[in-house]
């Protein structure tokens, strides 16, 4: 189940809809006396998702930089 919500969280694009079901399992989970599971669930999600940011981020910004200094010697002989 816990692999199953993780892959539900993720492949959830927009952030108010996130944050809206992570409010709700929060609540489901009070209802259920297991506050302190989803927390730790909630918790390390939001981990895995900044490092999944940081991951992307990083290939955004290589790719932005090869894209600048990728000079092709055939584009100098076509001048």
């Amino acid at each position: 189940m816990e692999k199953q919500l993780y892959e539900e969280l993720f492949s959830i694009k927009n952030k108010i809809d996130r944050s809206e079901i992570k409010f709700k399992l929060m609540d489901r989970a009070k209802t259920v006396k297991a506050k302190h599971i989803a927390e730790e669930f909630i918790k390390e999600f939001q981990k895995a998702e900044q490092e999944k940011e940081k991951e992307e981020k990083t290939n955004r910004s290589m790719q932005l930089i090869e894209n600048i200094t990728n000079f092709y010697p055939d584009s100098a002989d076509k001048e």
